[in-house]
């Protein structure tokens, strides 16, 4: 996927101020495109955390493309970055314990 990533306004916006990446355009263009290229896919889910962003699909119905990356929820529509959420810490405890889980089994592989 070497695909340009956009980022809108908001998205920037939202970038600086819940992920600490900084101002630097580079910085968030790079976060951008790890988030979409390396982040959990939502059809990859499972259980609360899974629920979680069901609820949040039905908030934000502009941005199908959902990633989970660092912590974060990543929207987007297609390419198009639209907002940055923090994932609540009672689901990010559950998603560290499935992201190991998924780094095991593909280490067994």
């Amino acid at each position: 996927m070497n695909e340009e990533v956009h980022i809108t306004h908001h998205g920037r916006k939202r970038i600086k101020e819940r992920t600490g990446i900084g101002k630097s355009e580079k910085k968030i263009q790079r976060a951008a495109k790890k988030a979409l290229k390396q982040g959990t896919k939502y059809e990859e889910l499972k259980g609360t955390l899974k629920r979680y962003v069901d609820r949040m699909v039905k908030l934000h119905q502009d941005g199908q493309n959902i990633r989970i990356y660092g912590g974060q929820m990543w929207i987007f529509e297609n390419n198009i970055l639209i907002t940055v959420k923090q994932v609540p810490s009672r689901y990010q405890r559950k998603y560290q314990i499935y992201i190991k889980g998924s780094e095991k089994n593909e280490e067994e592989i």
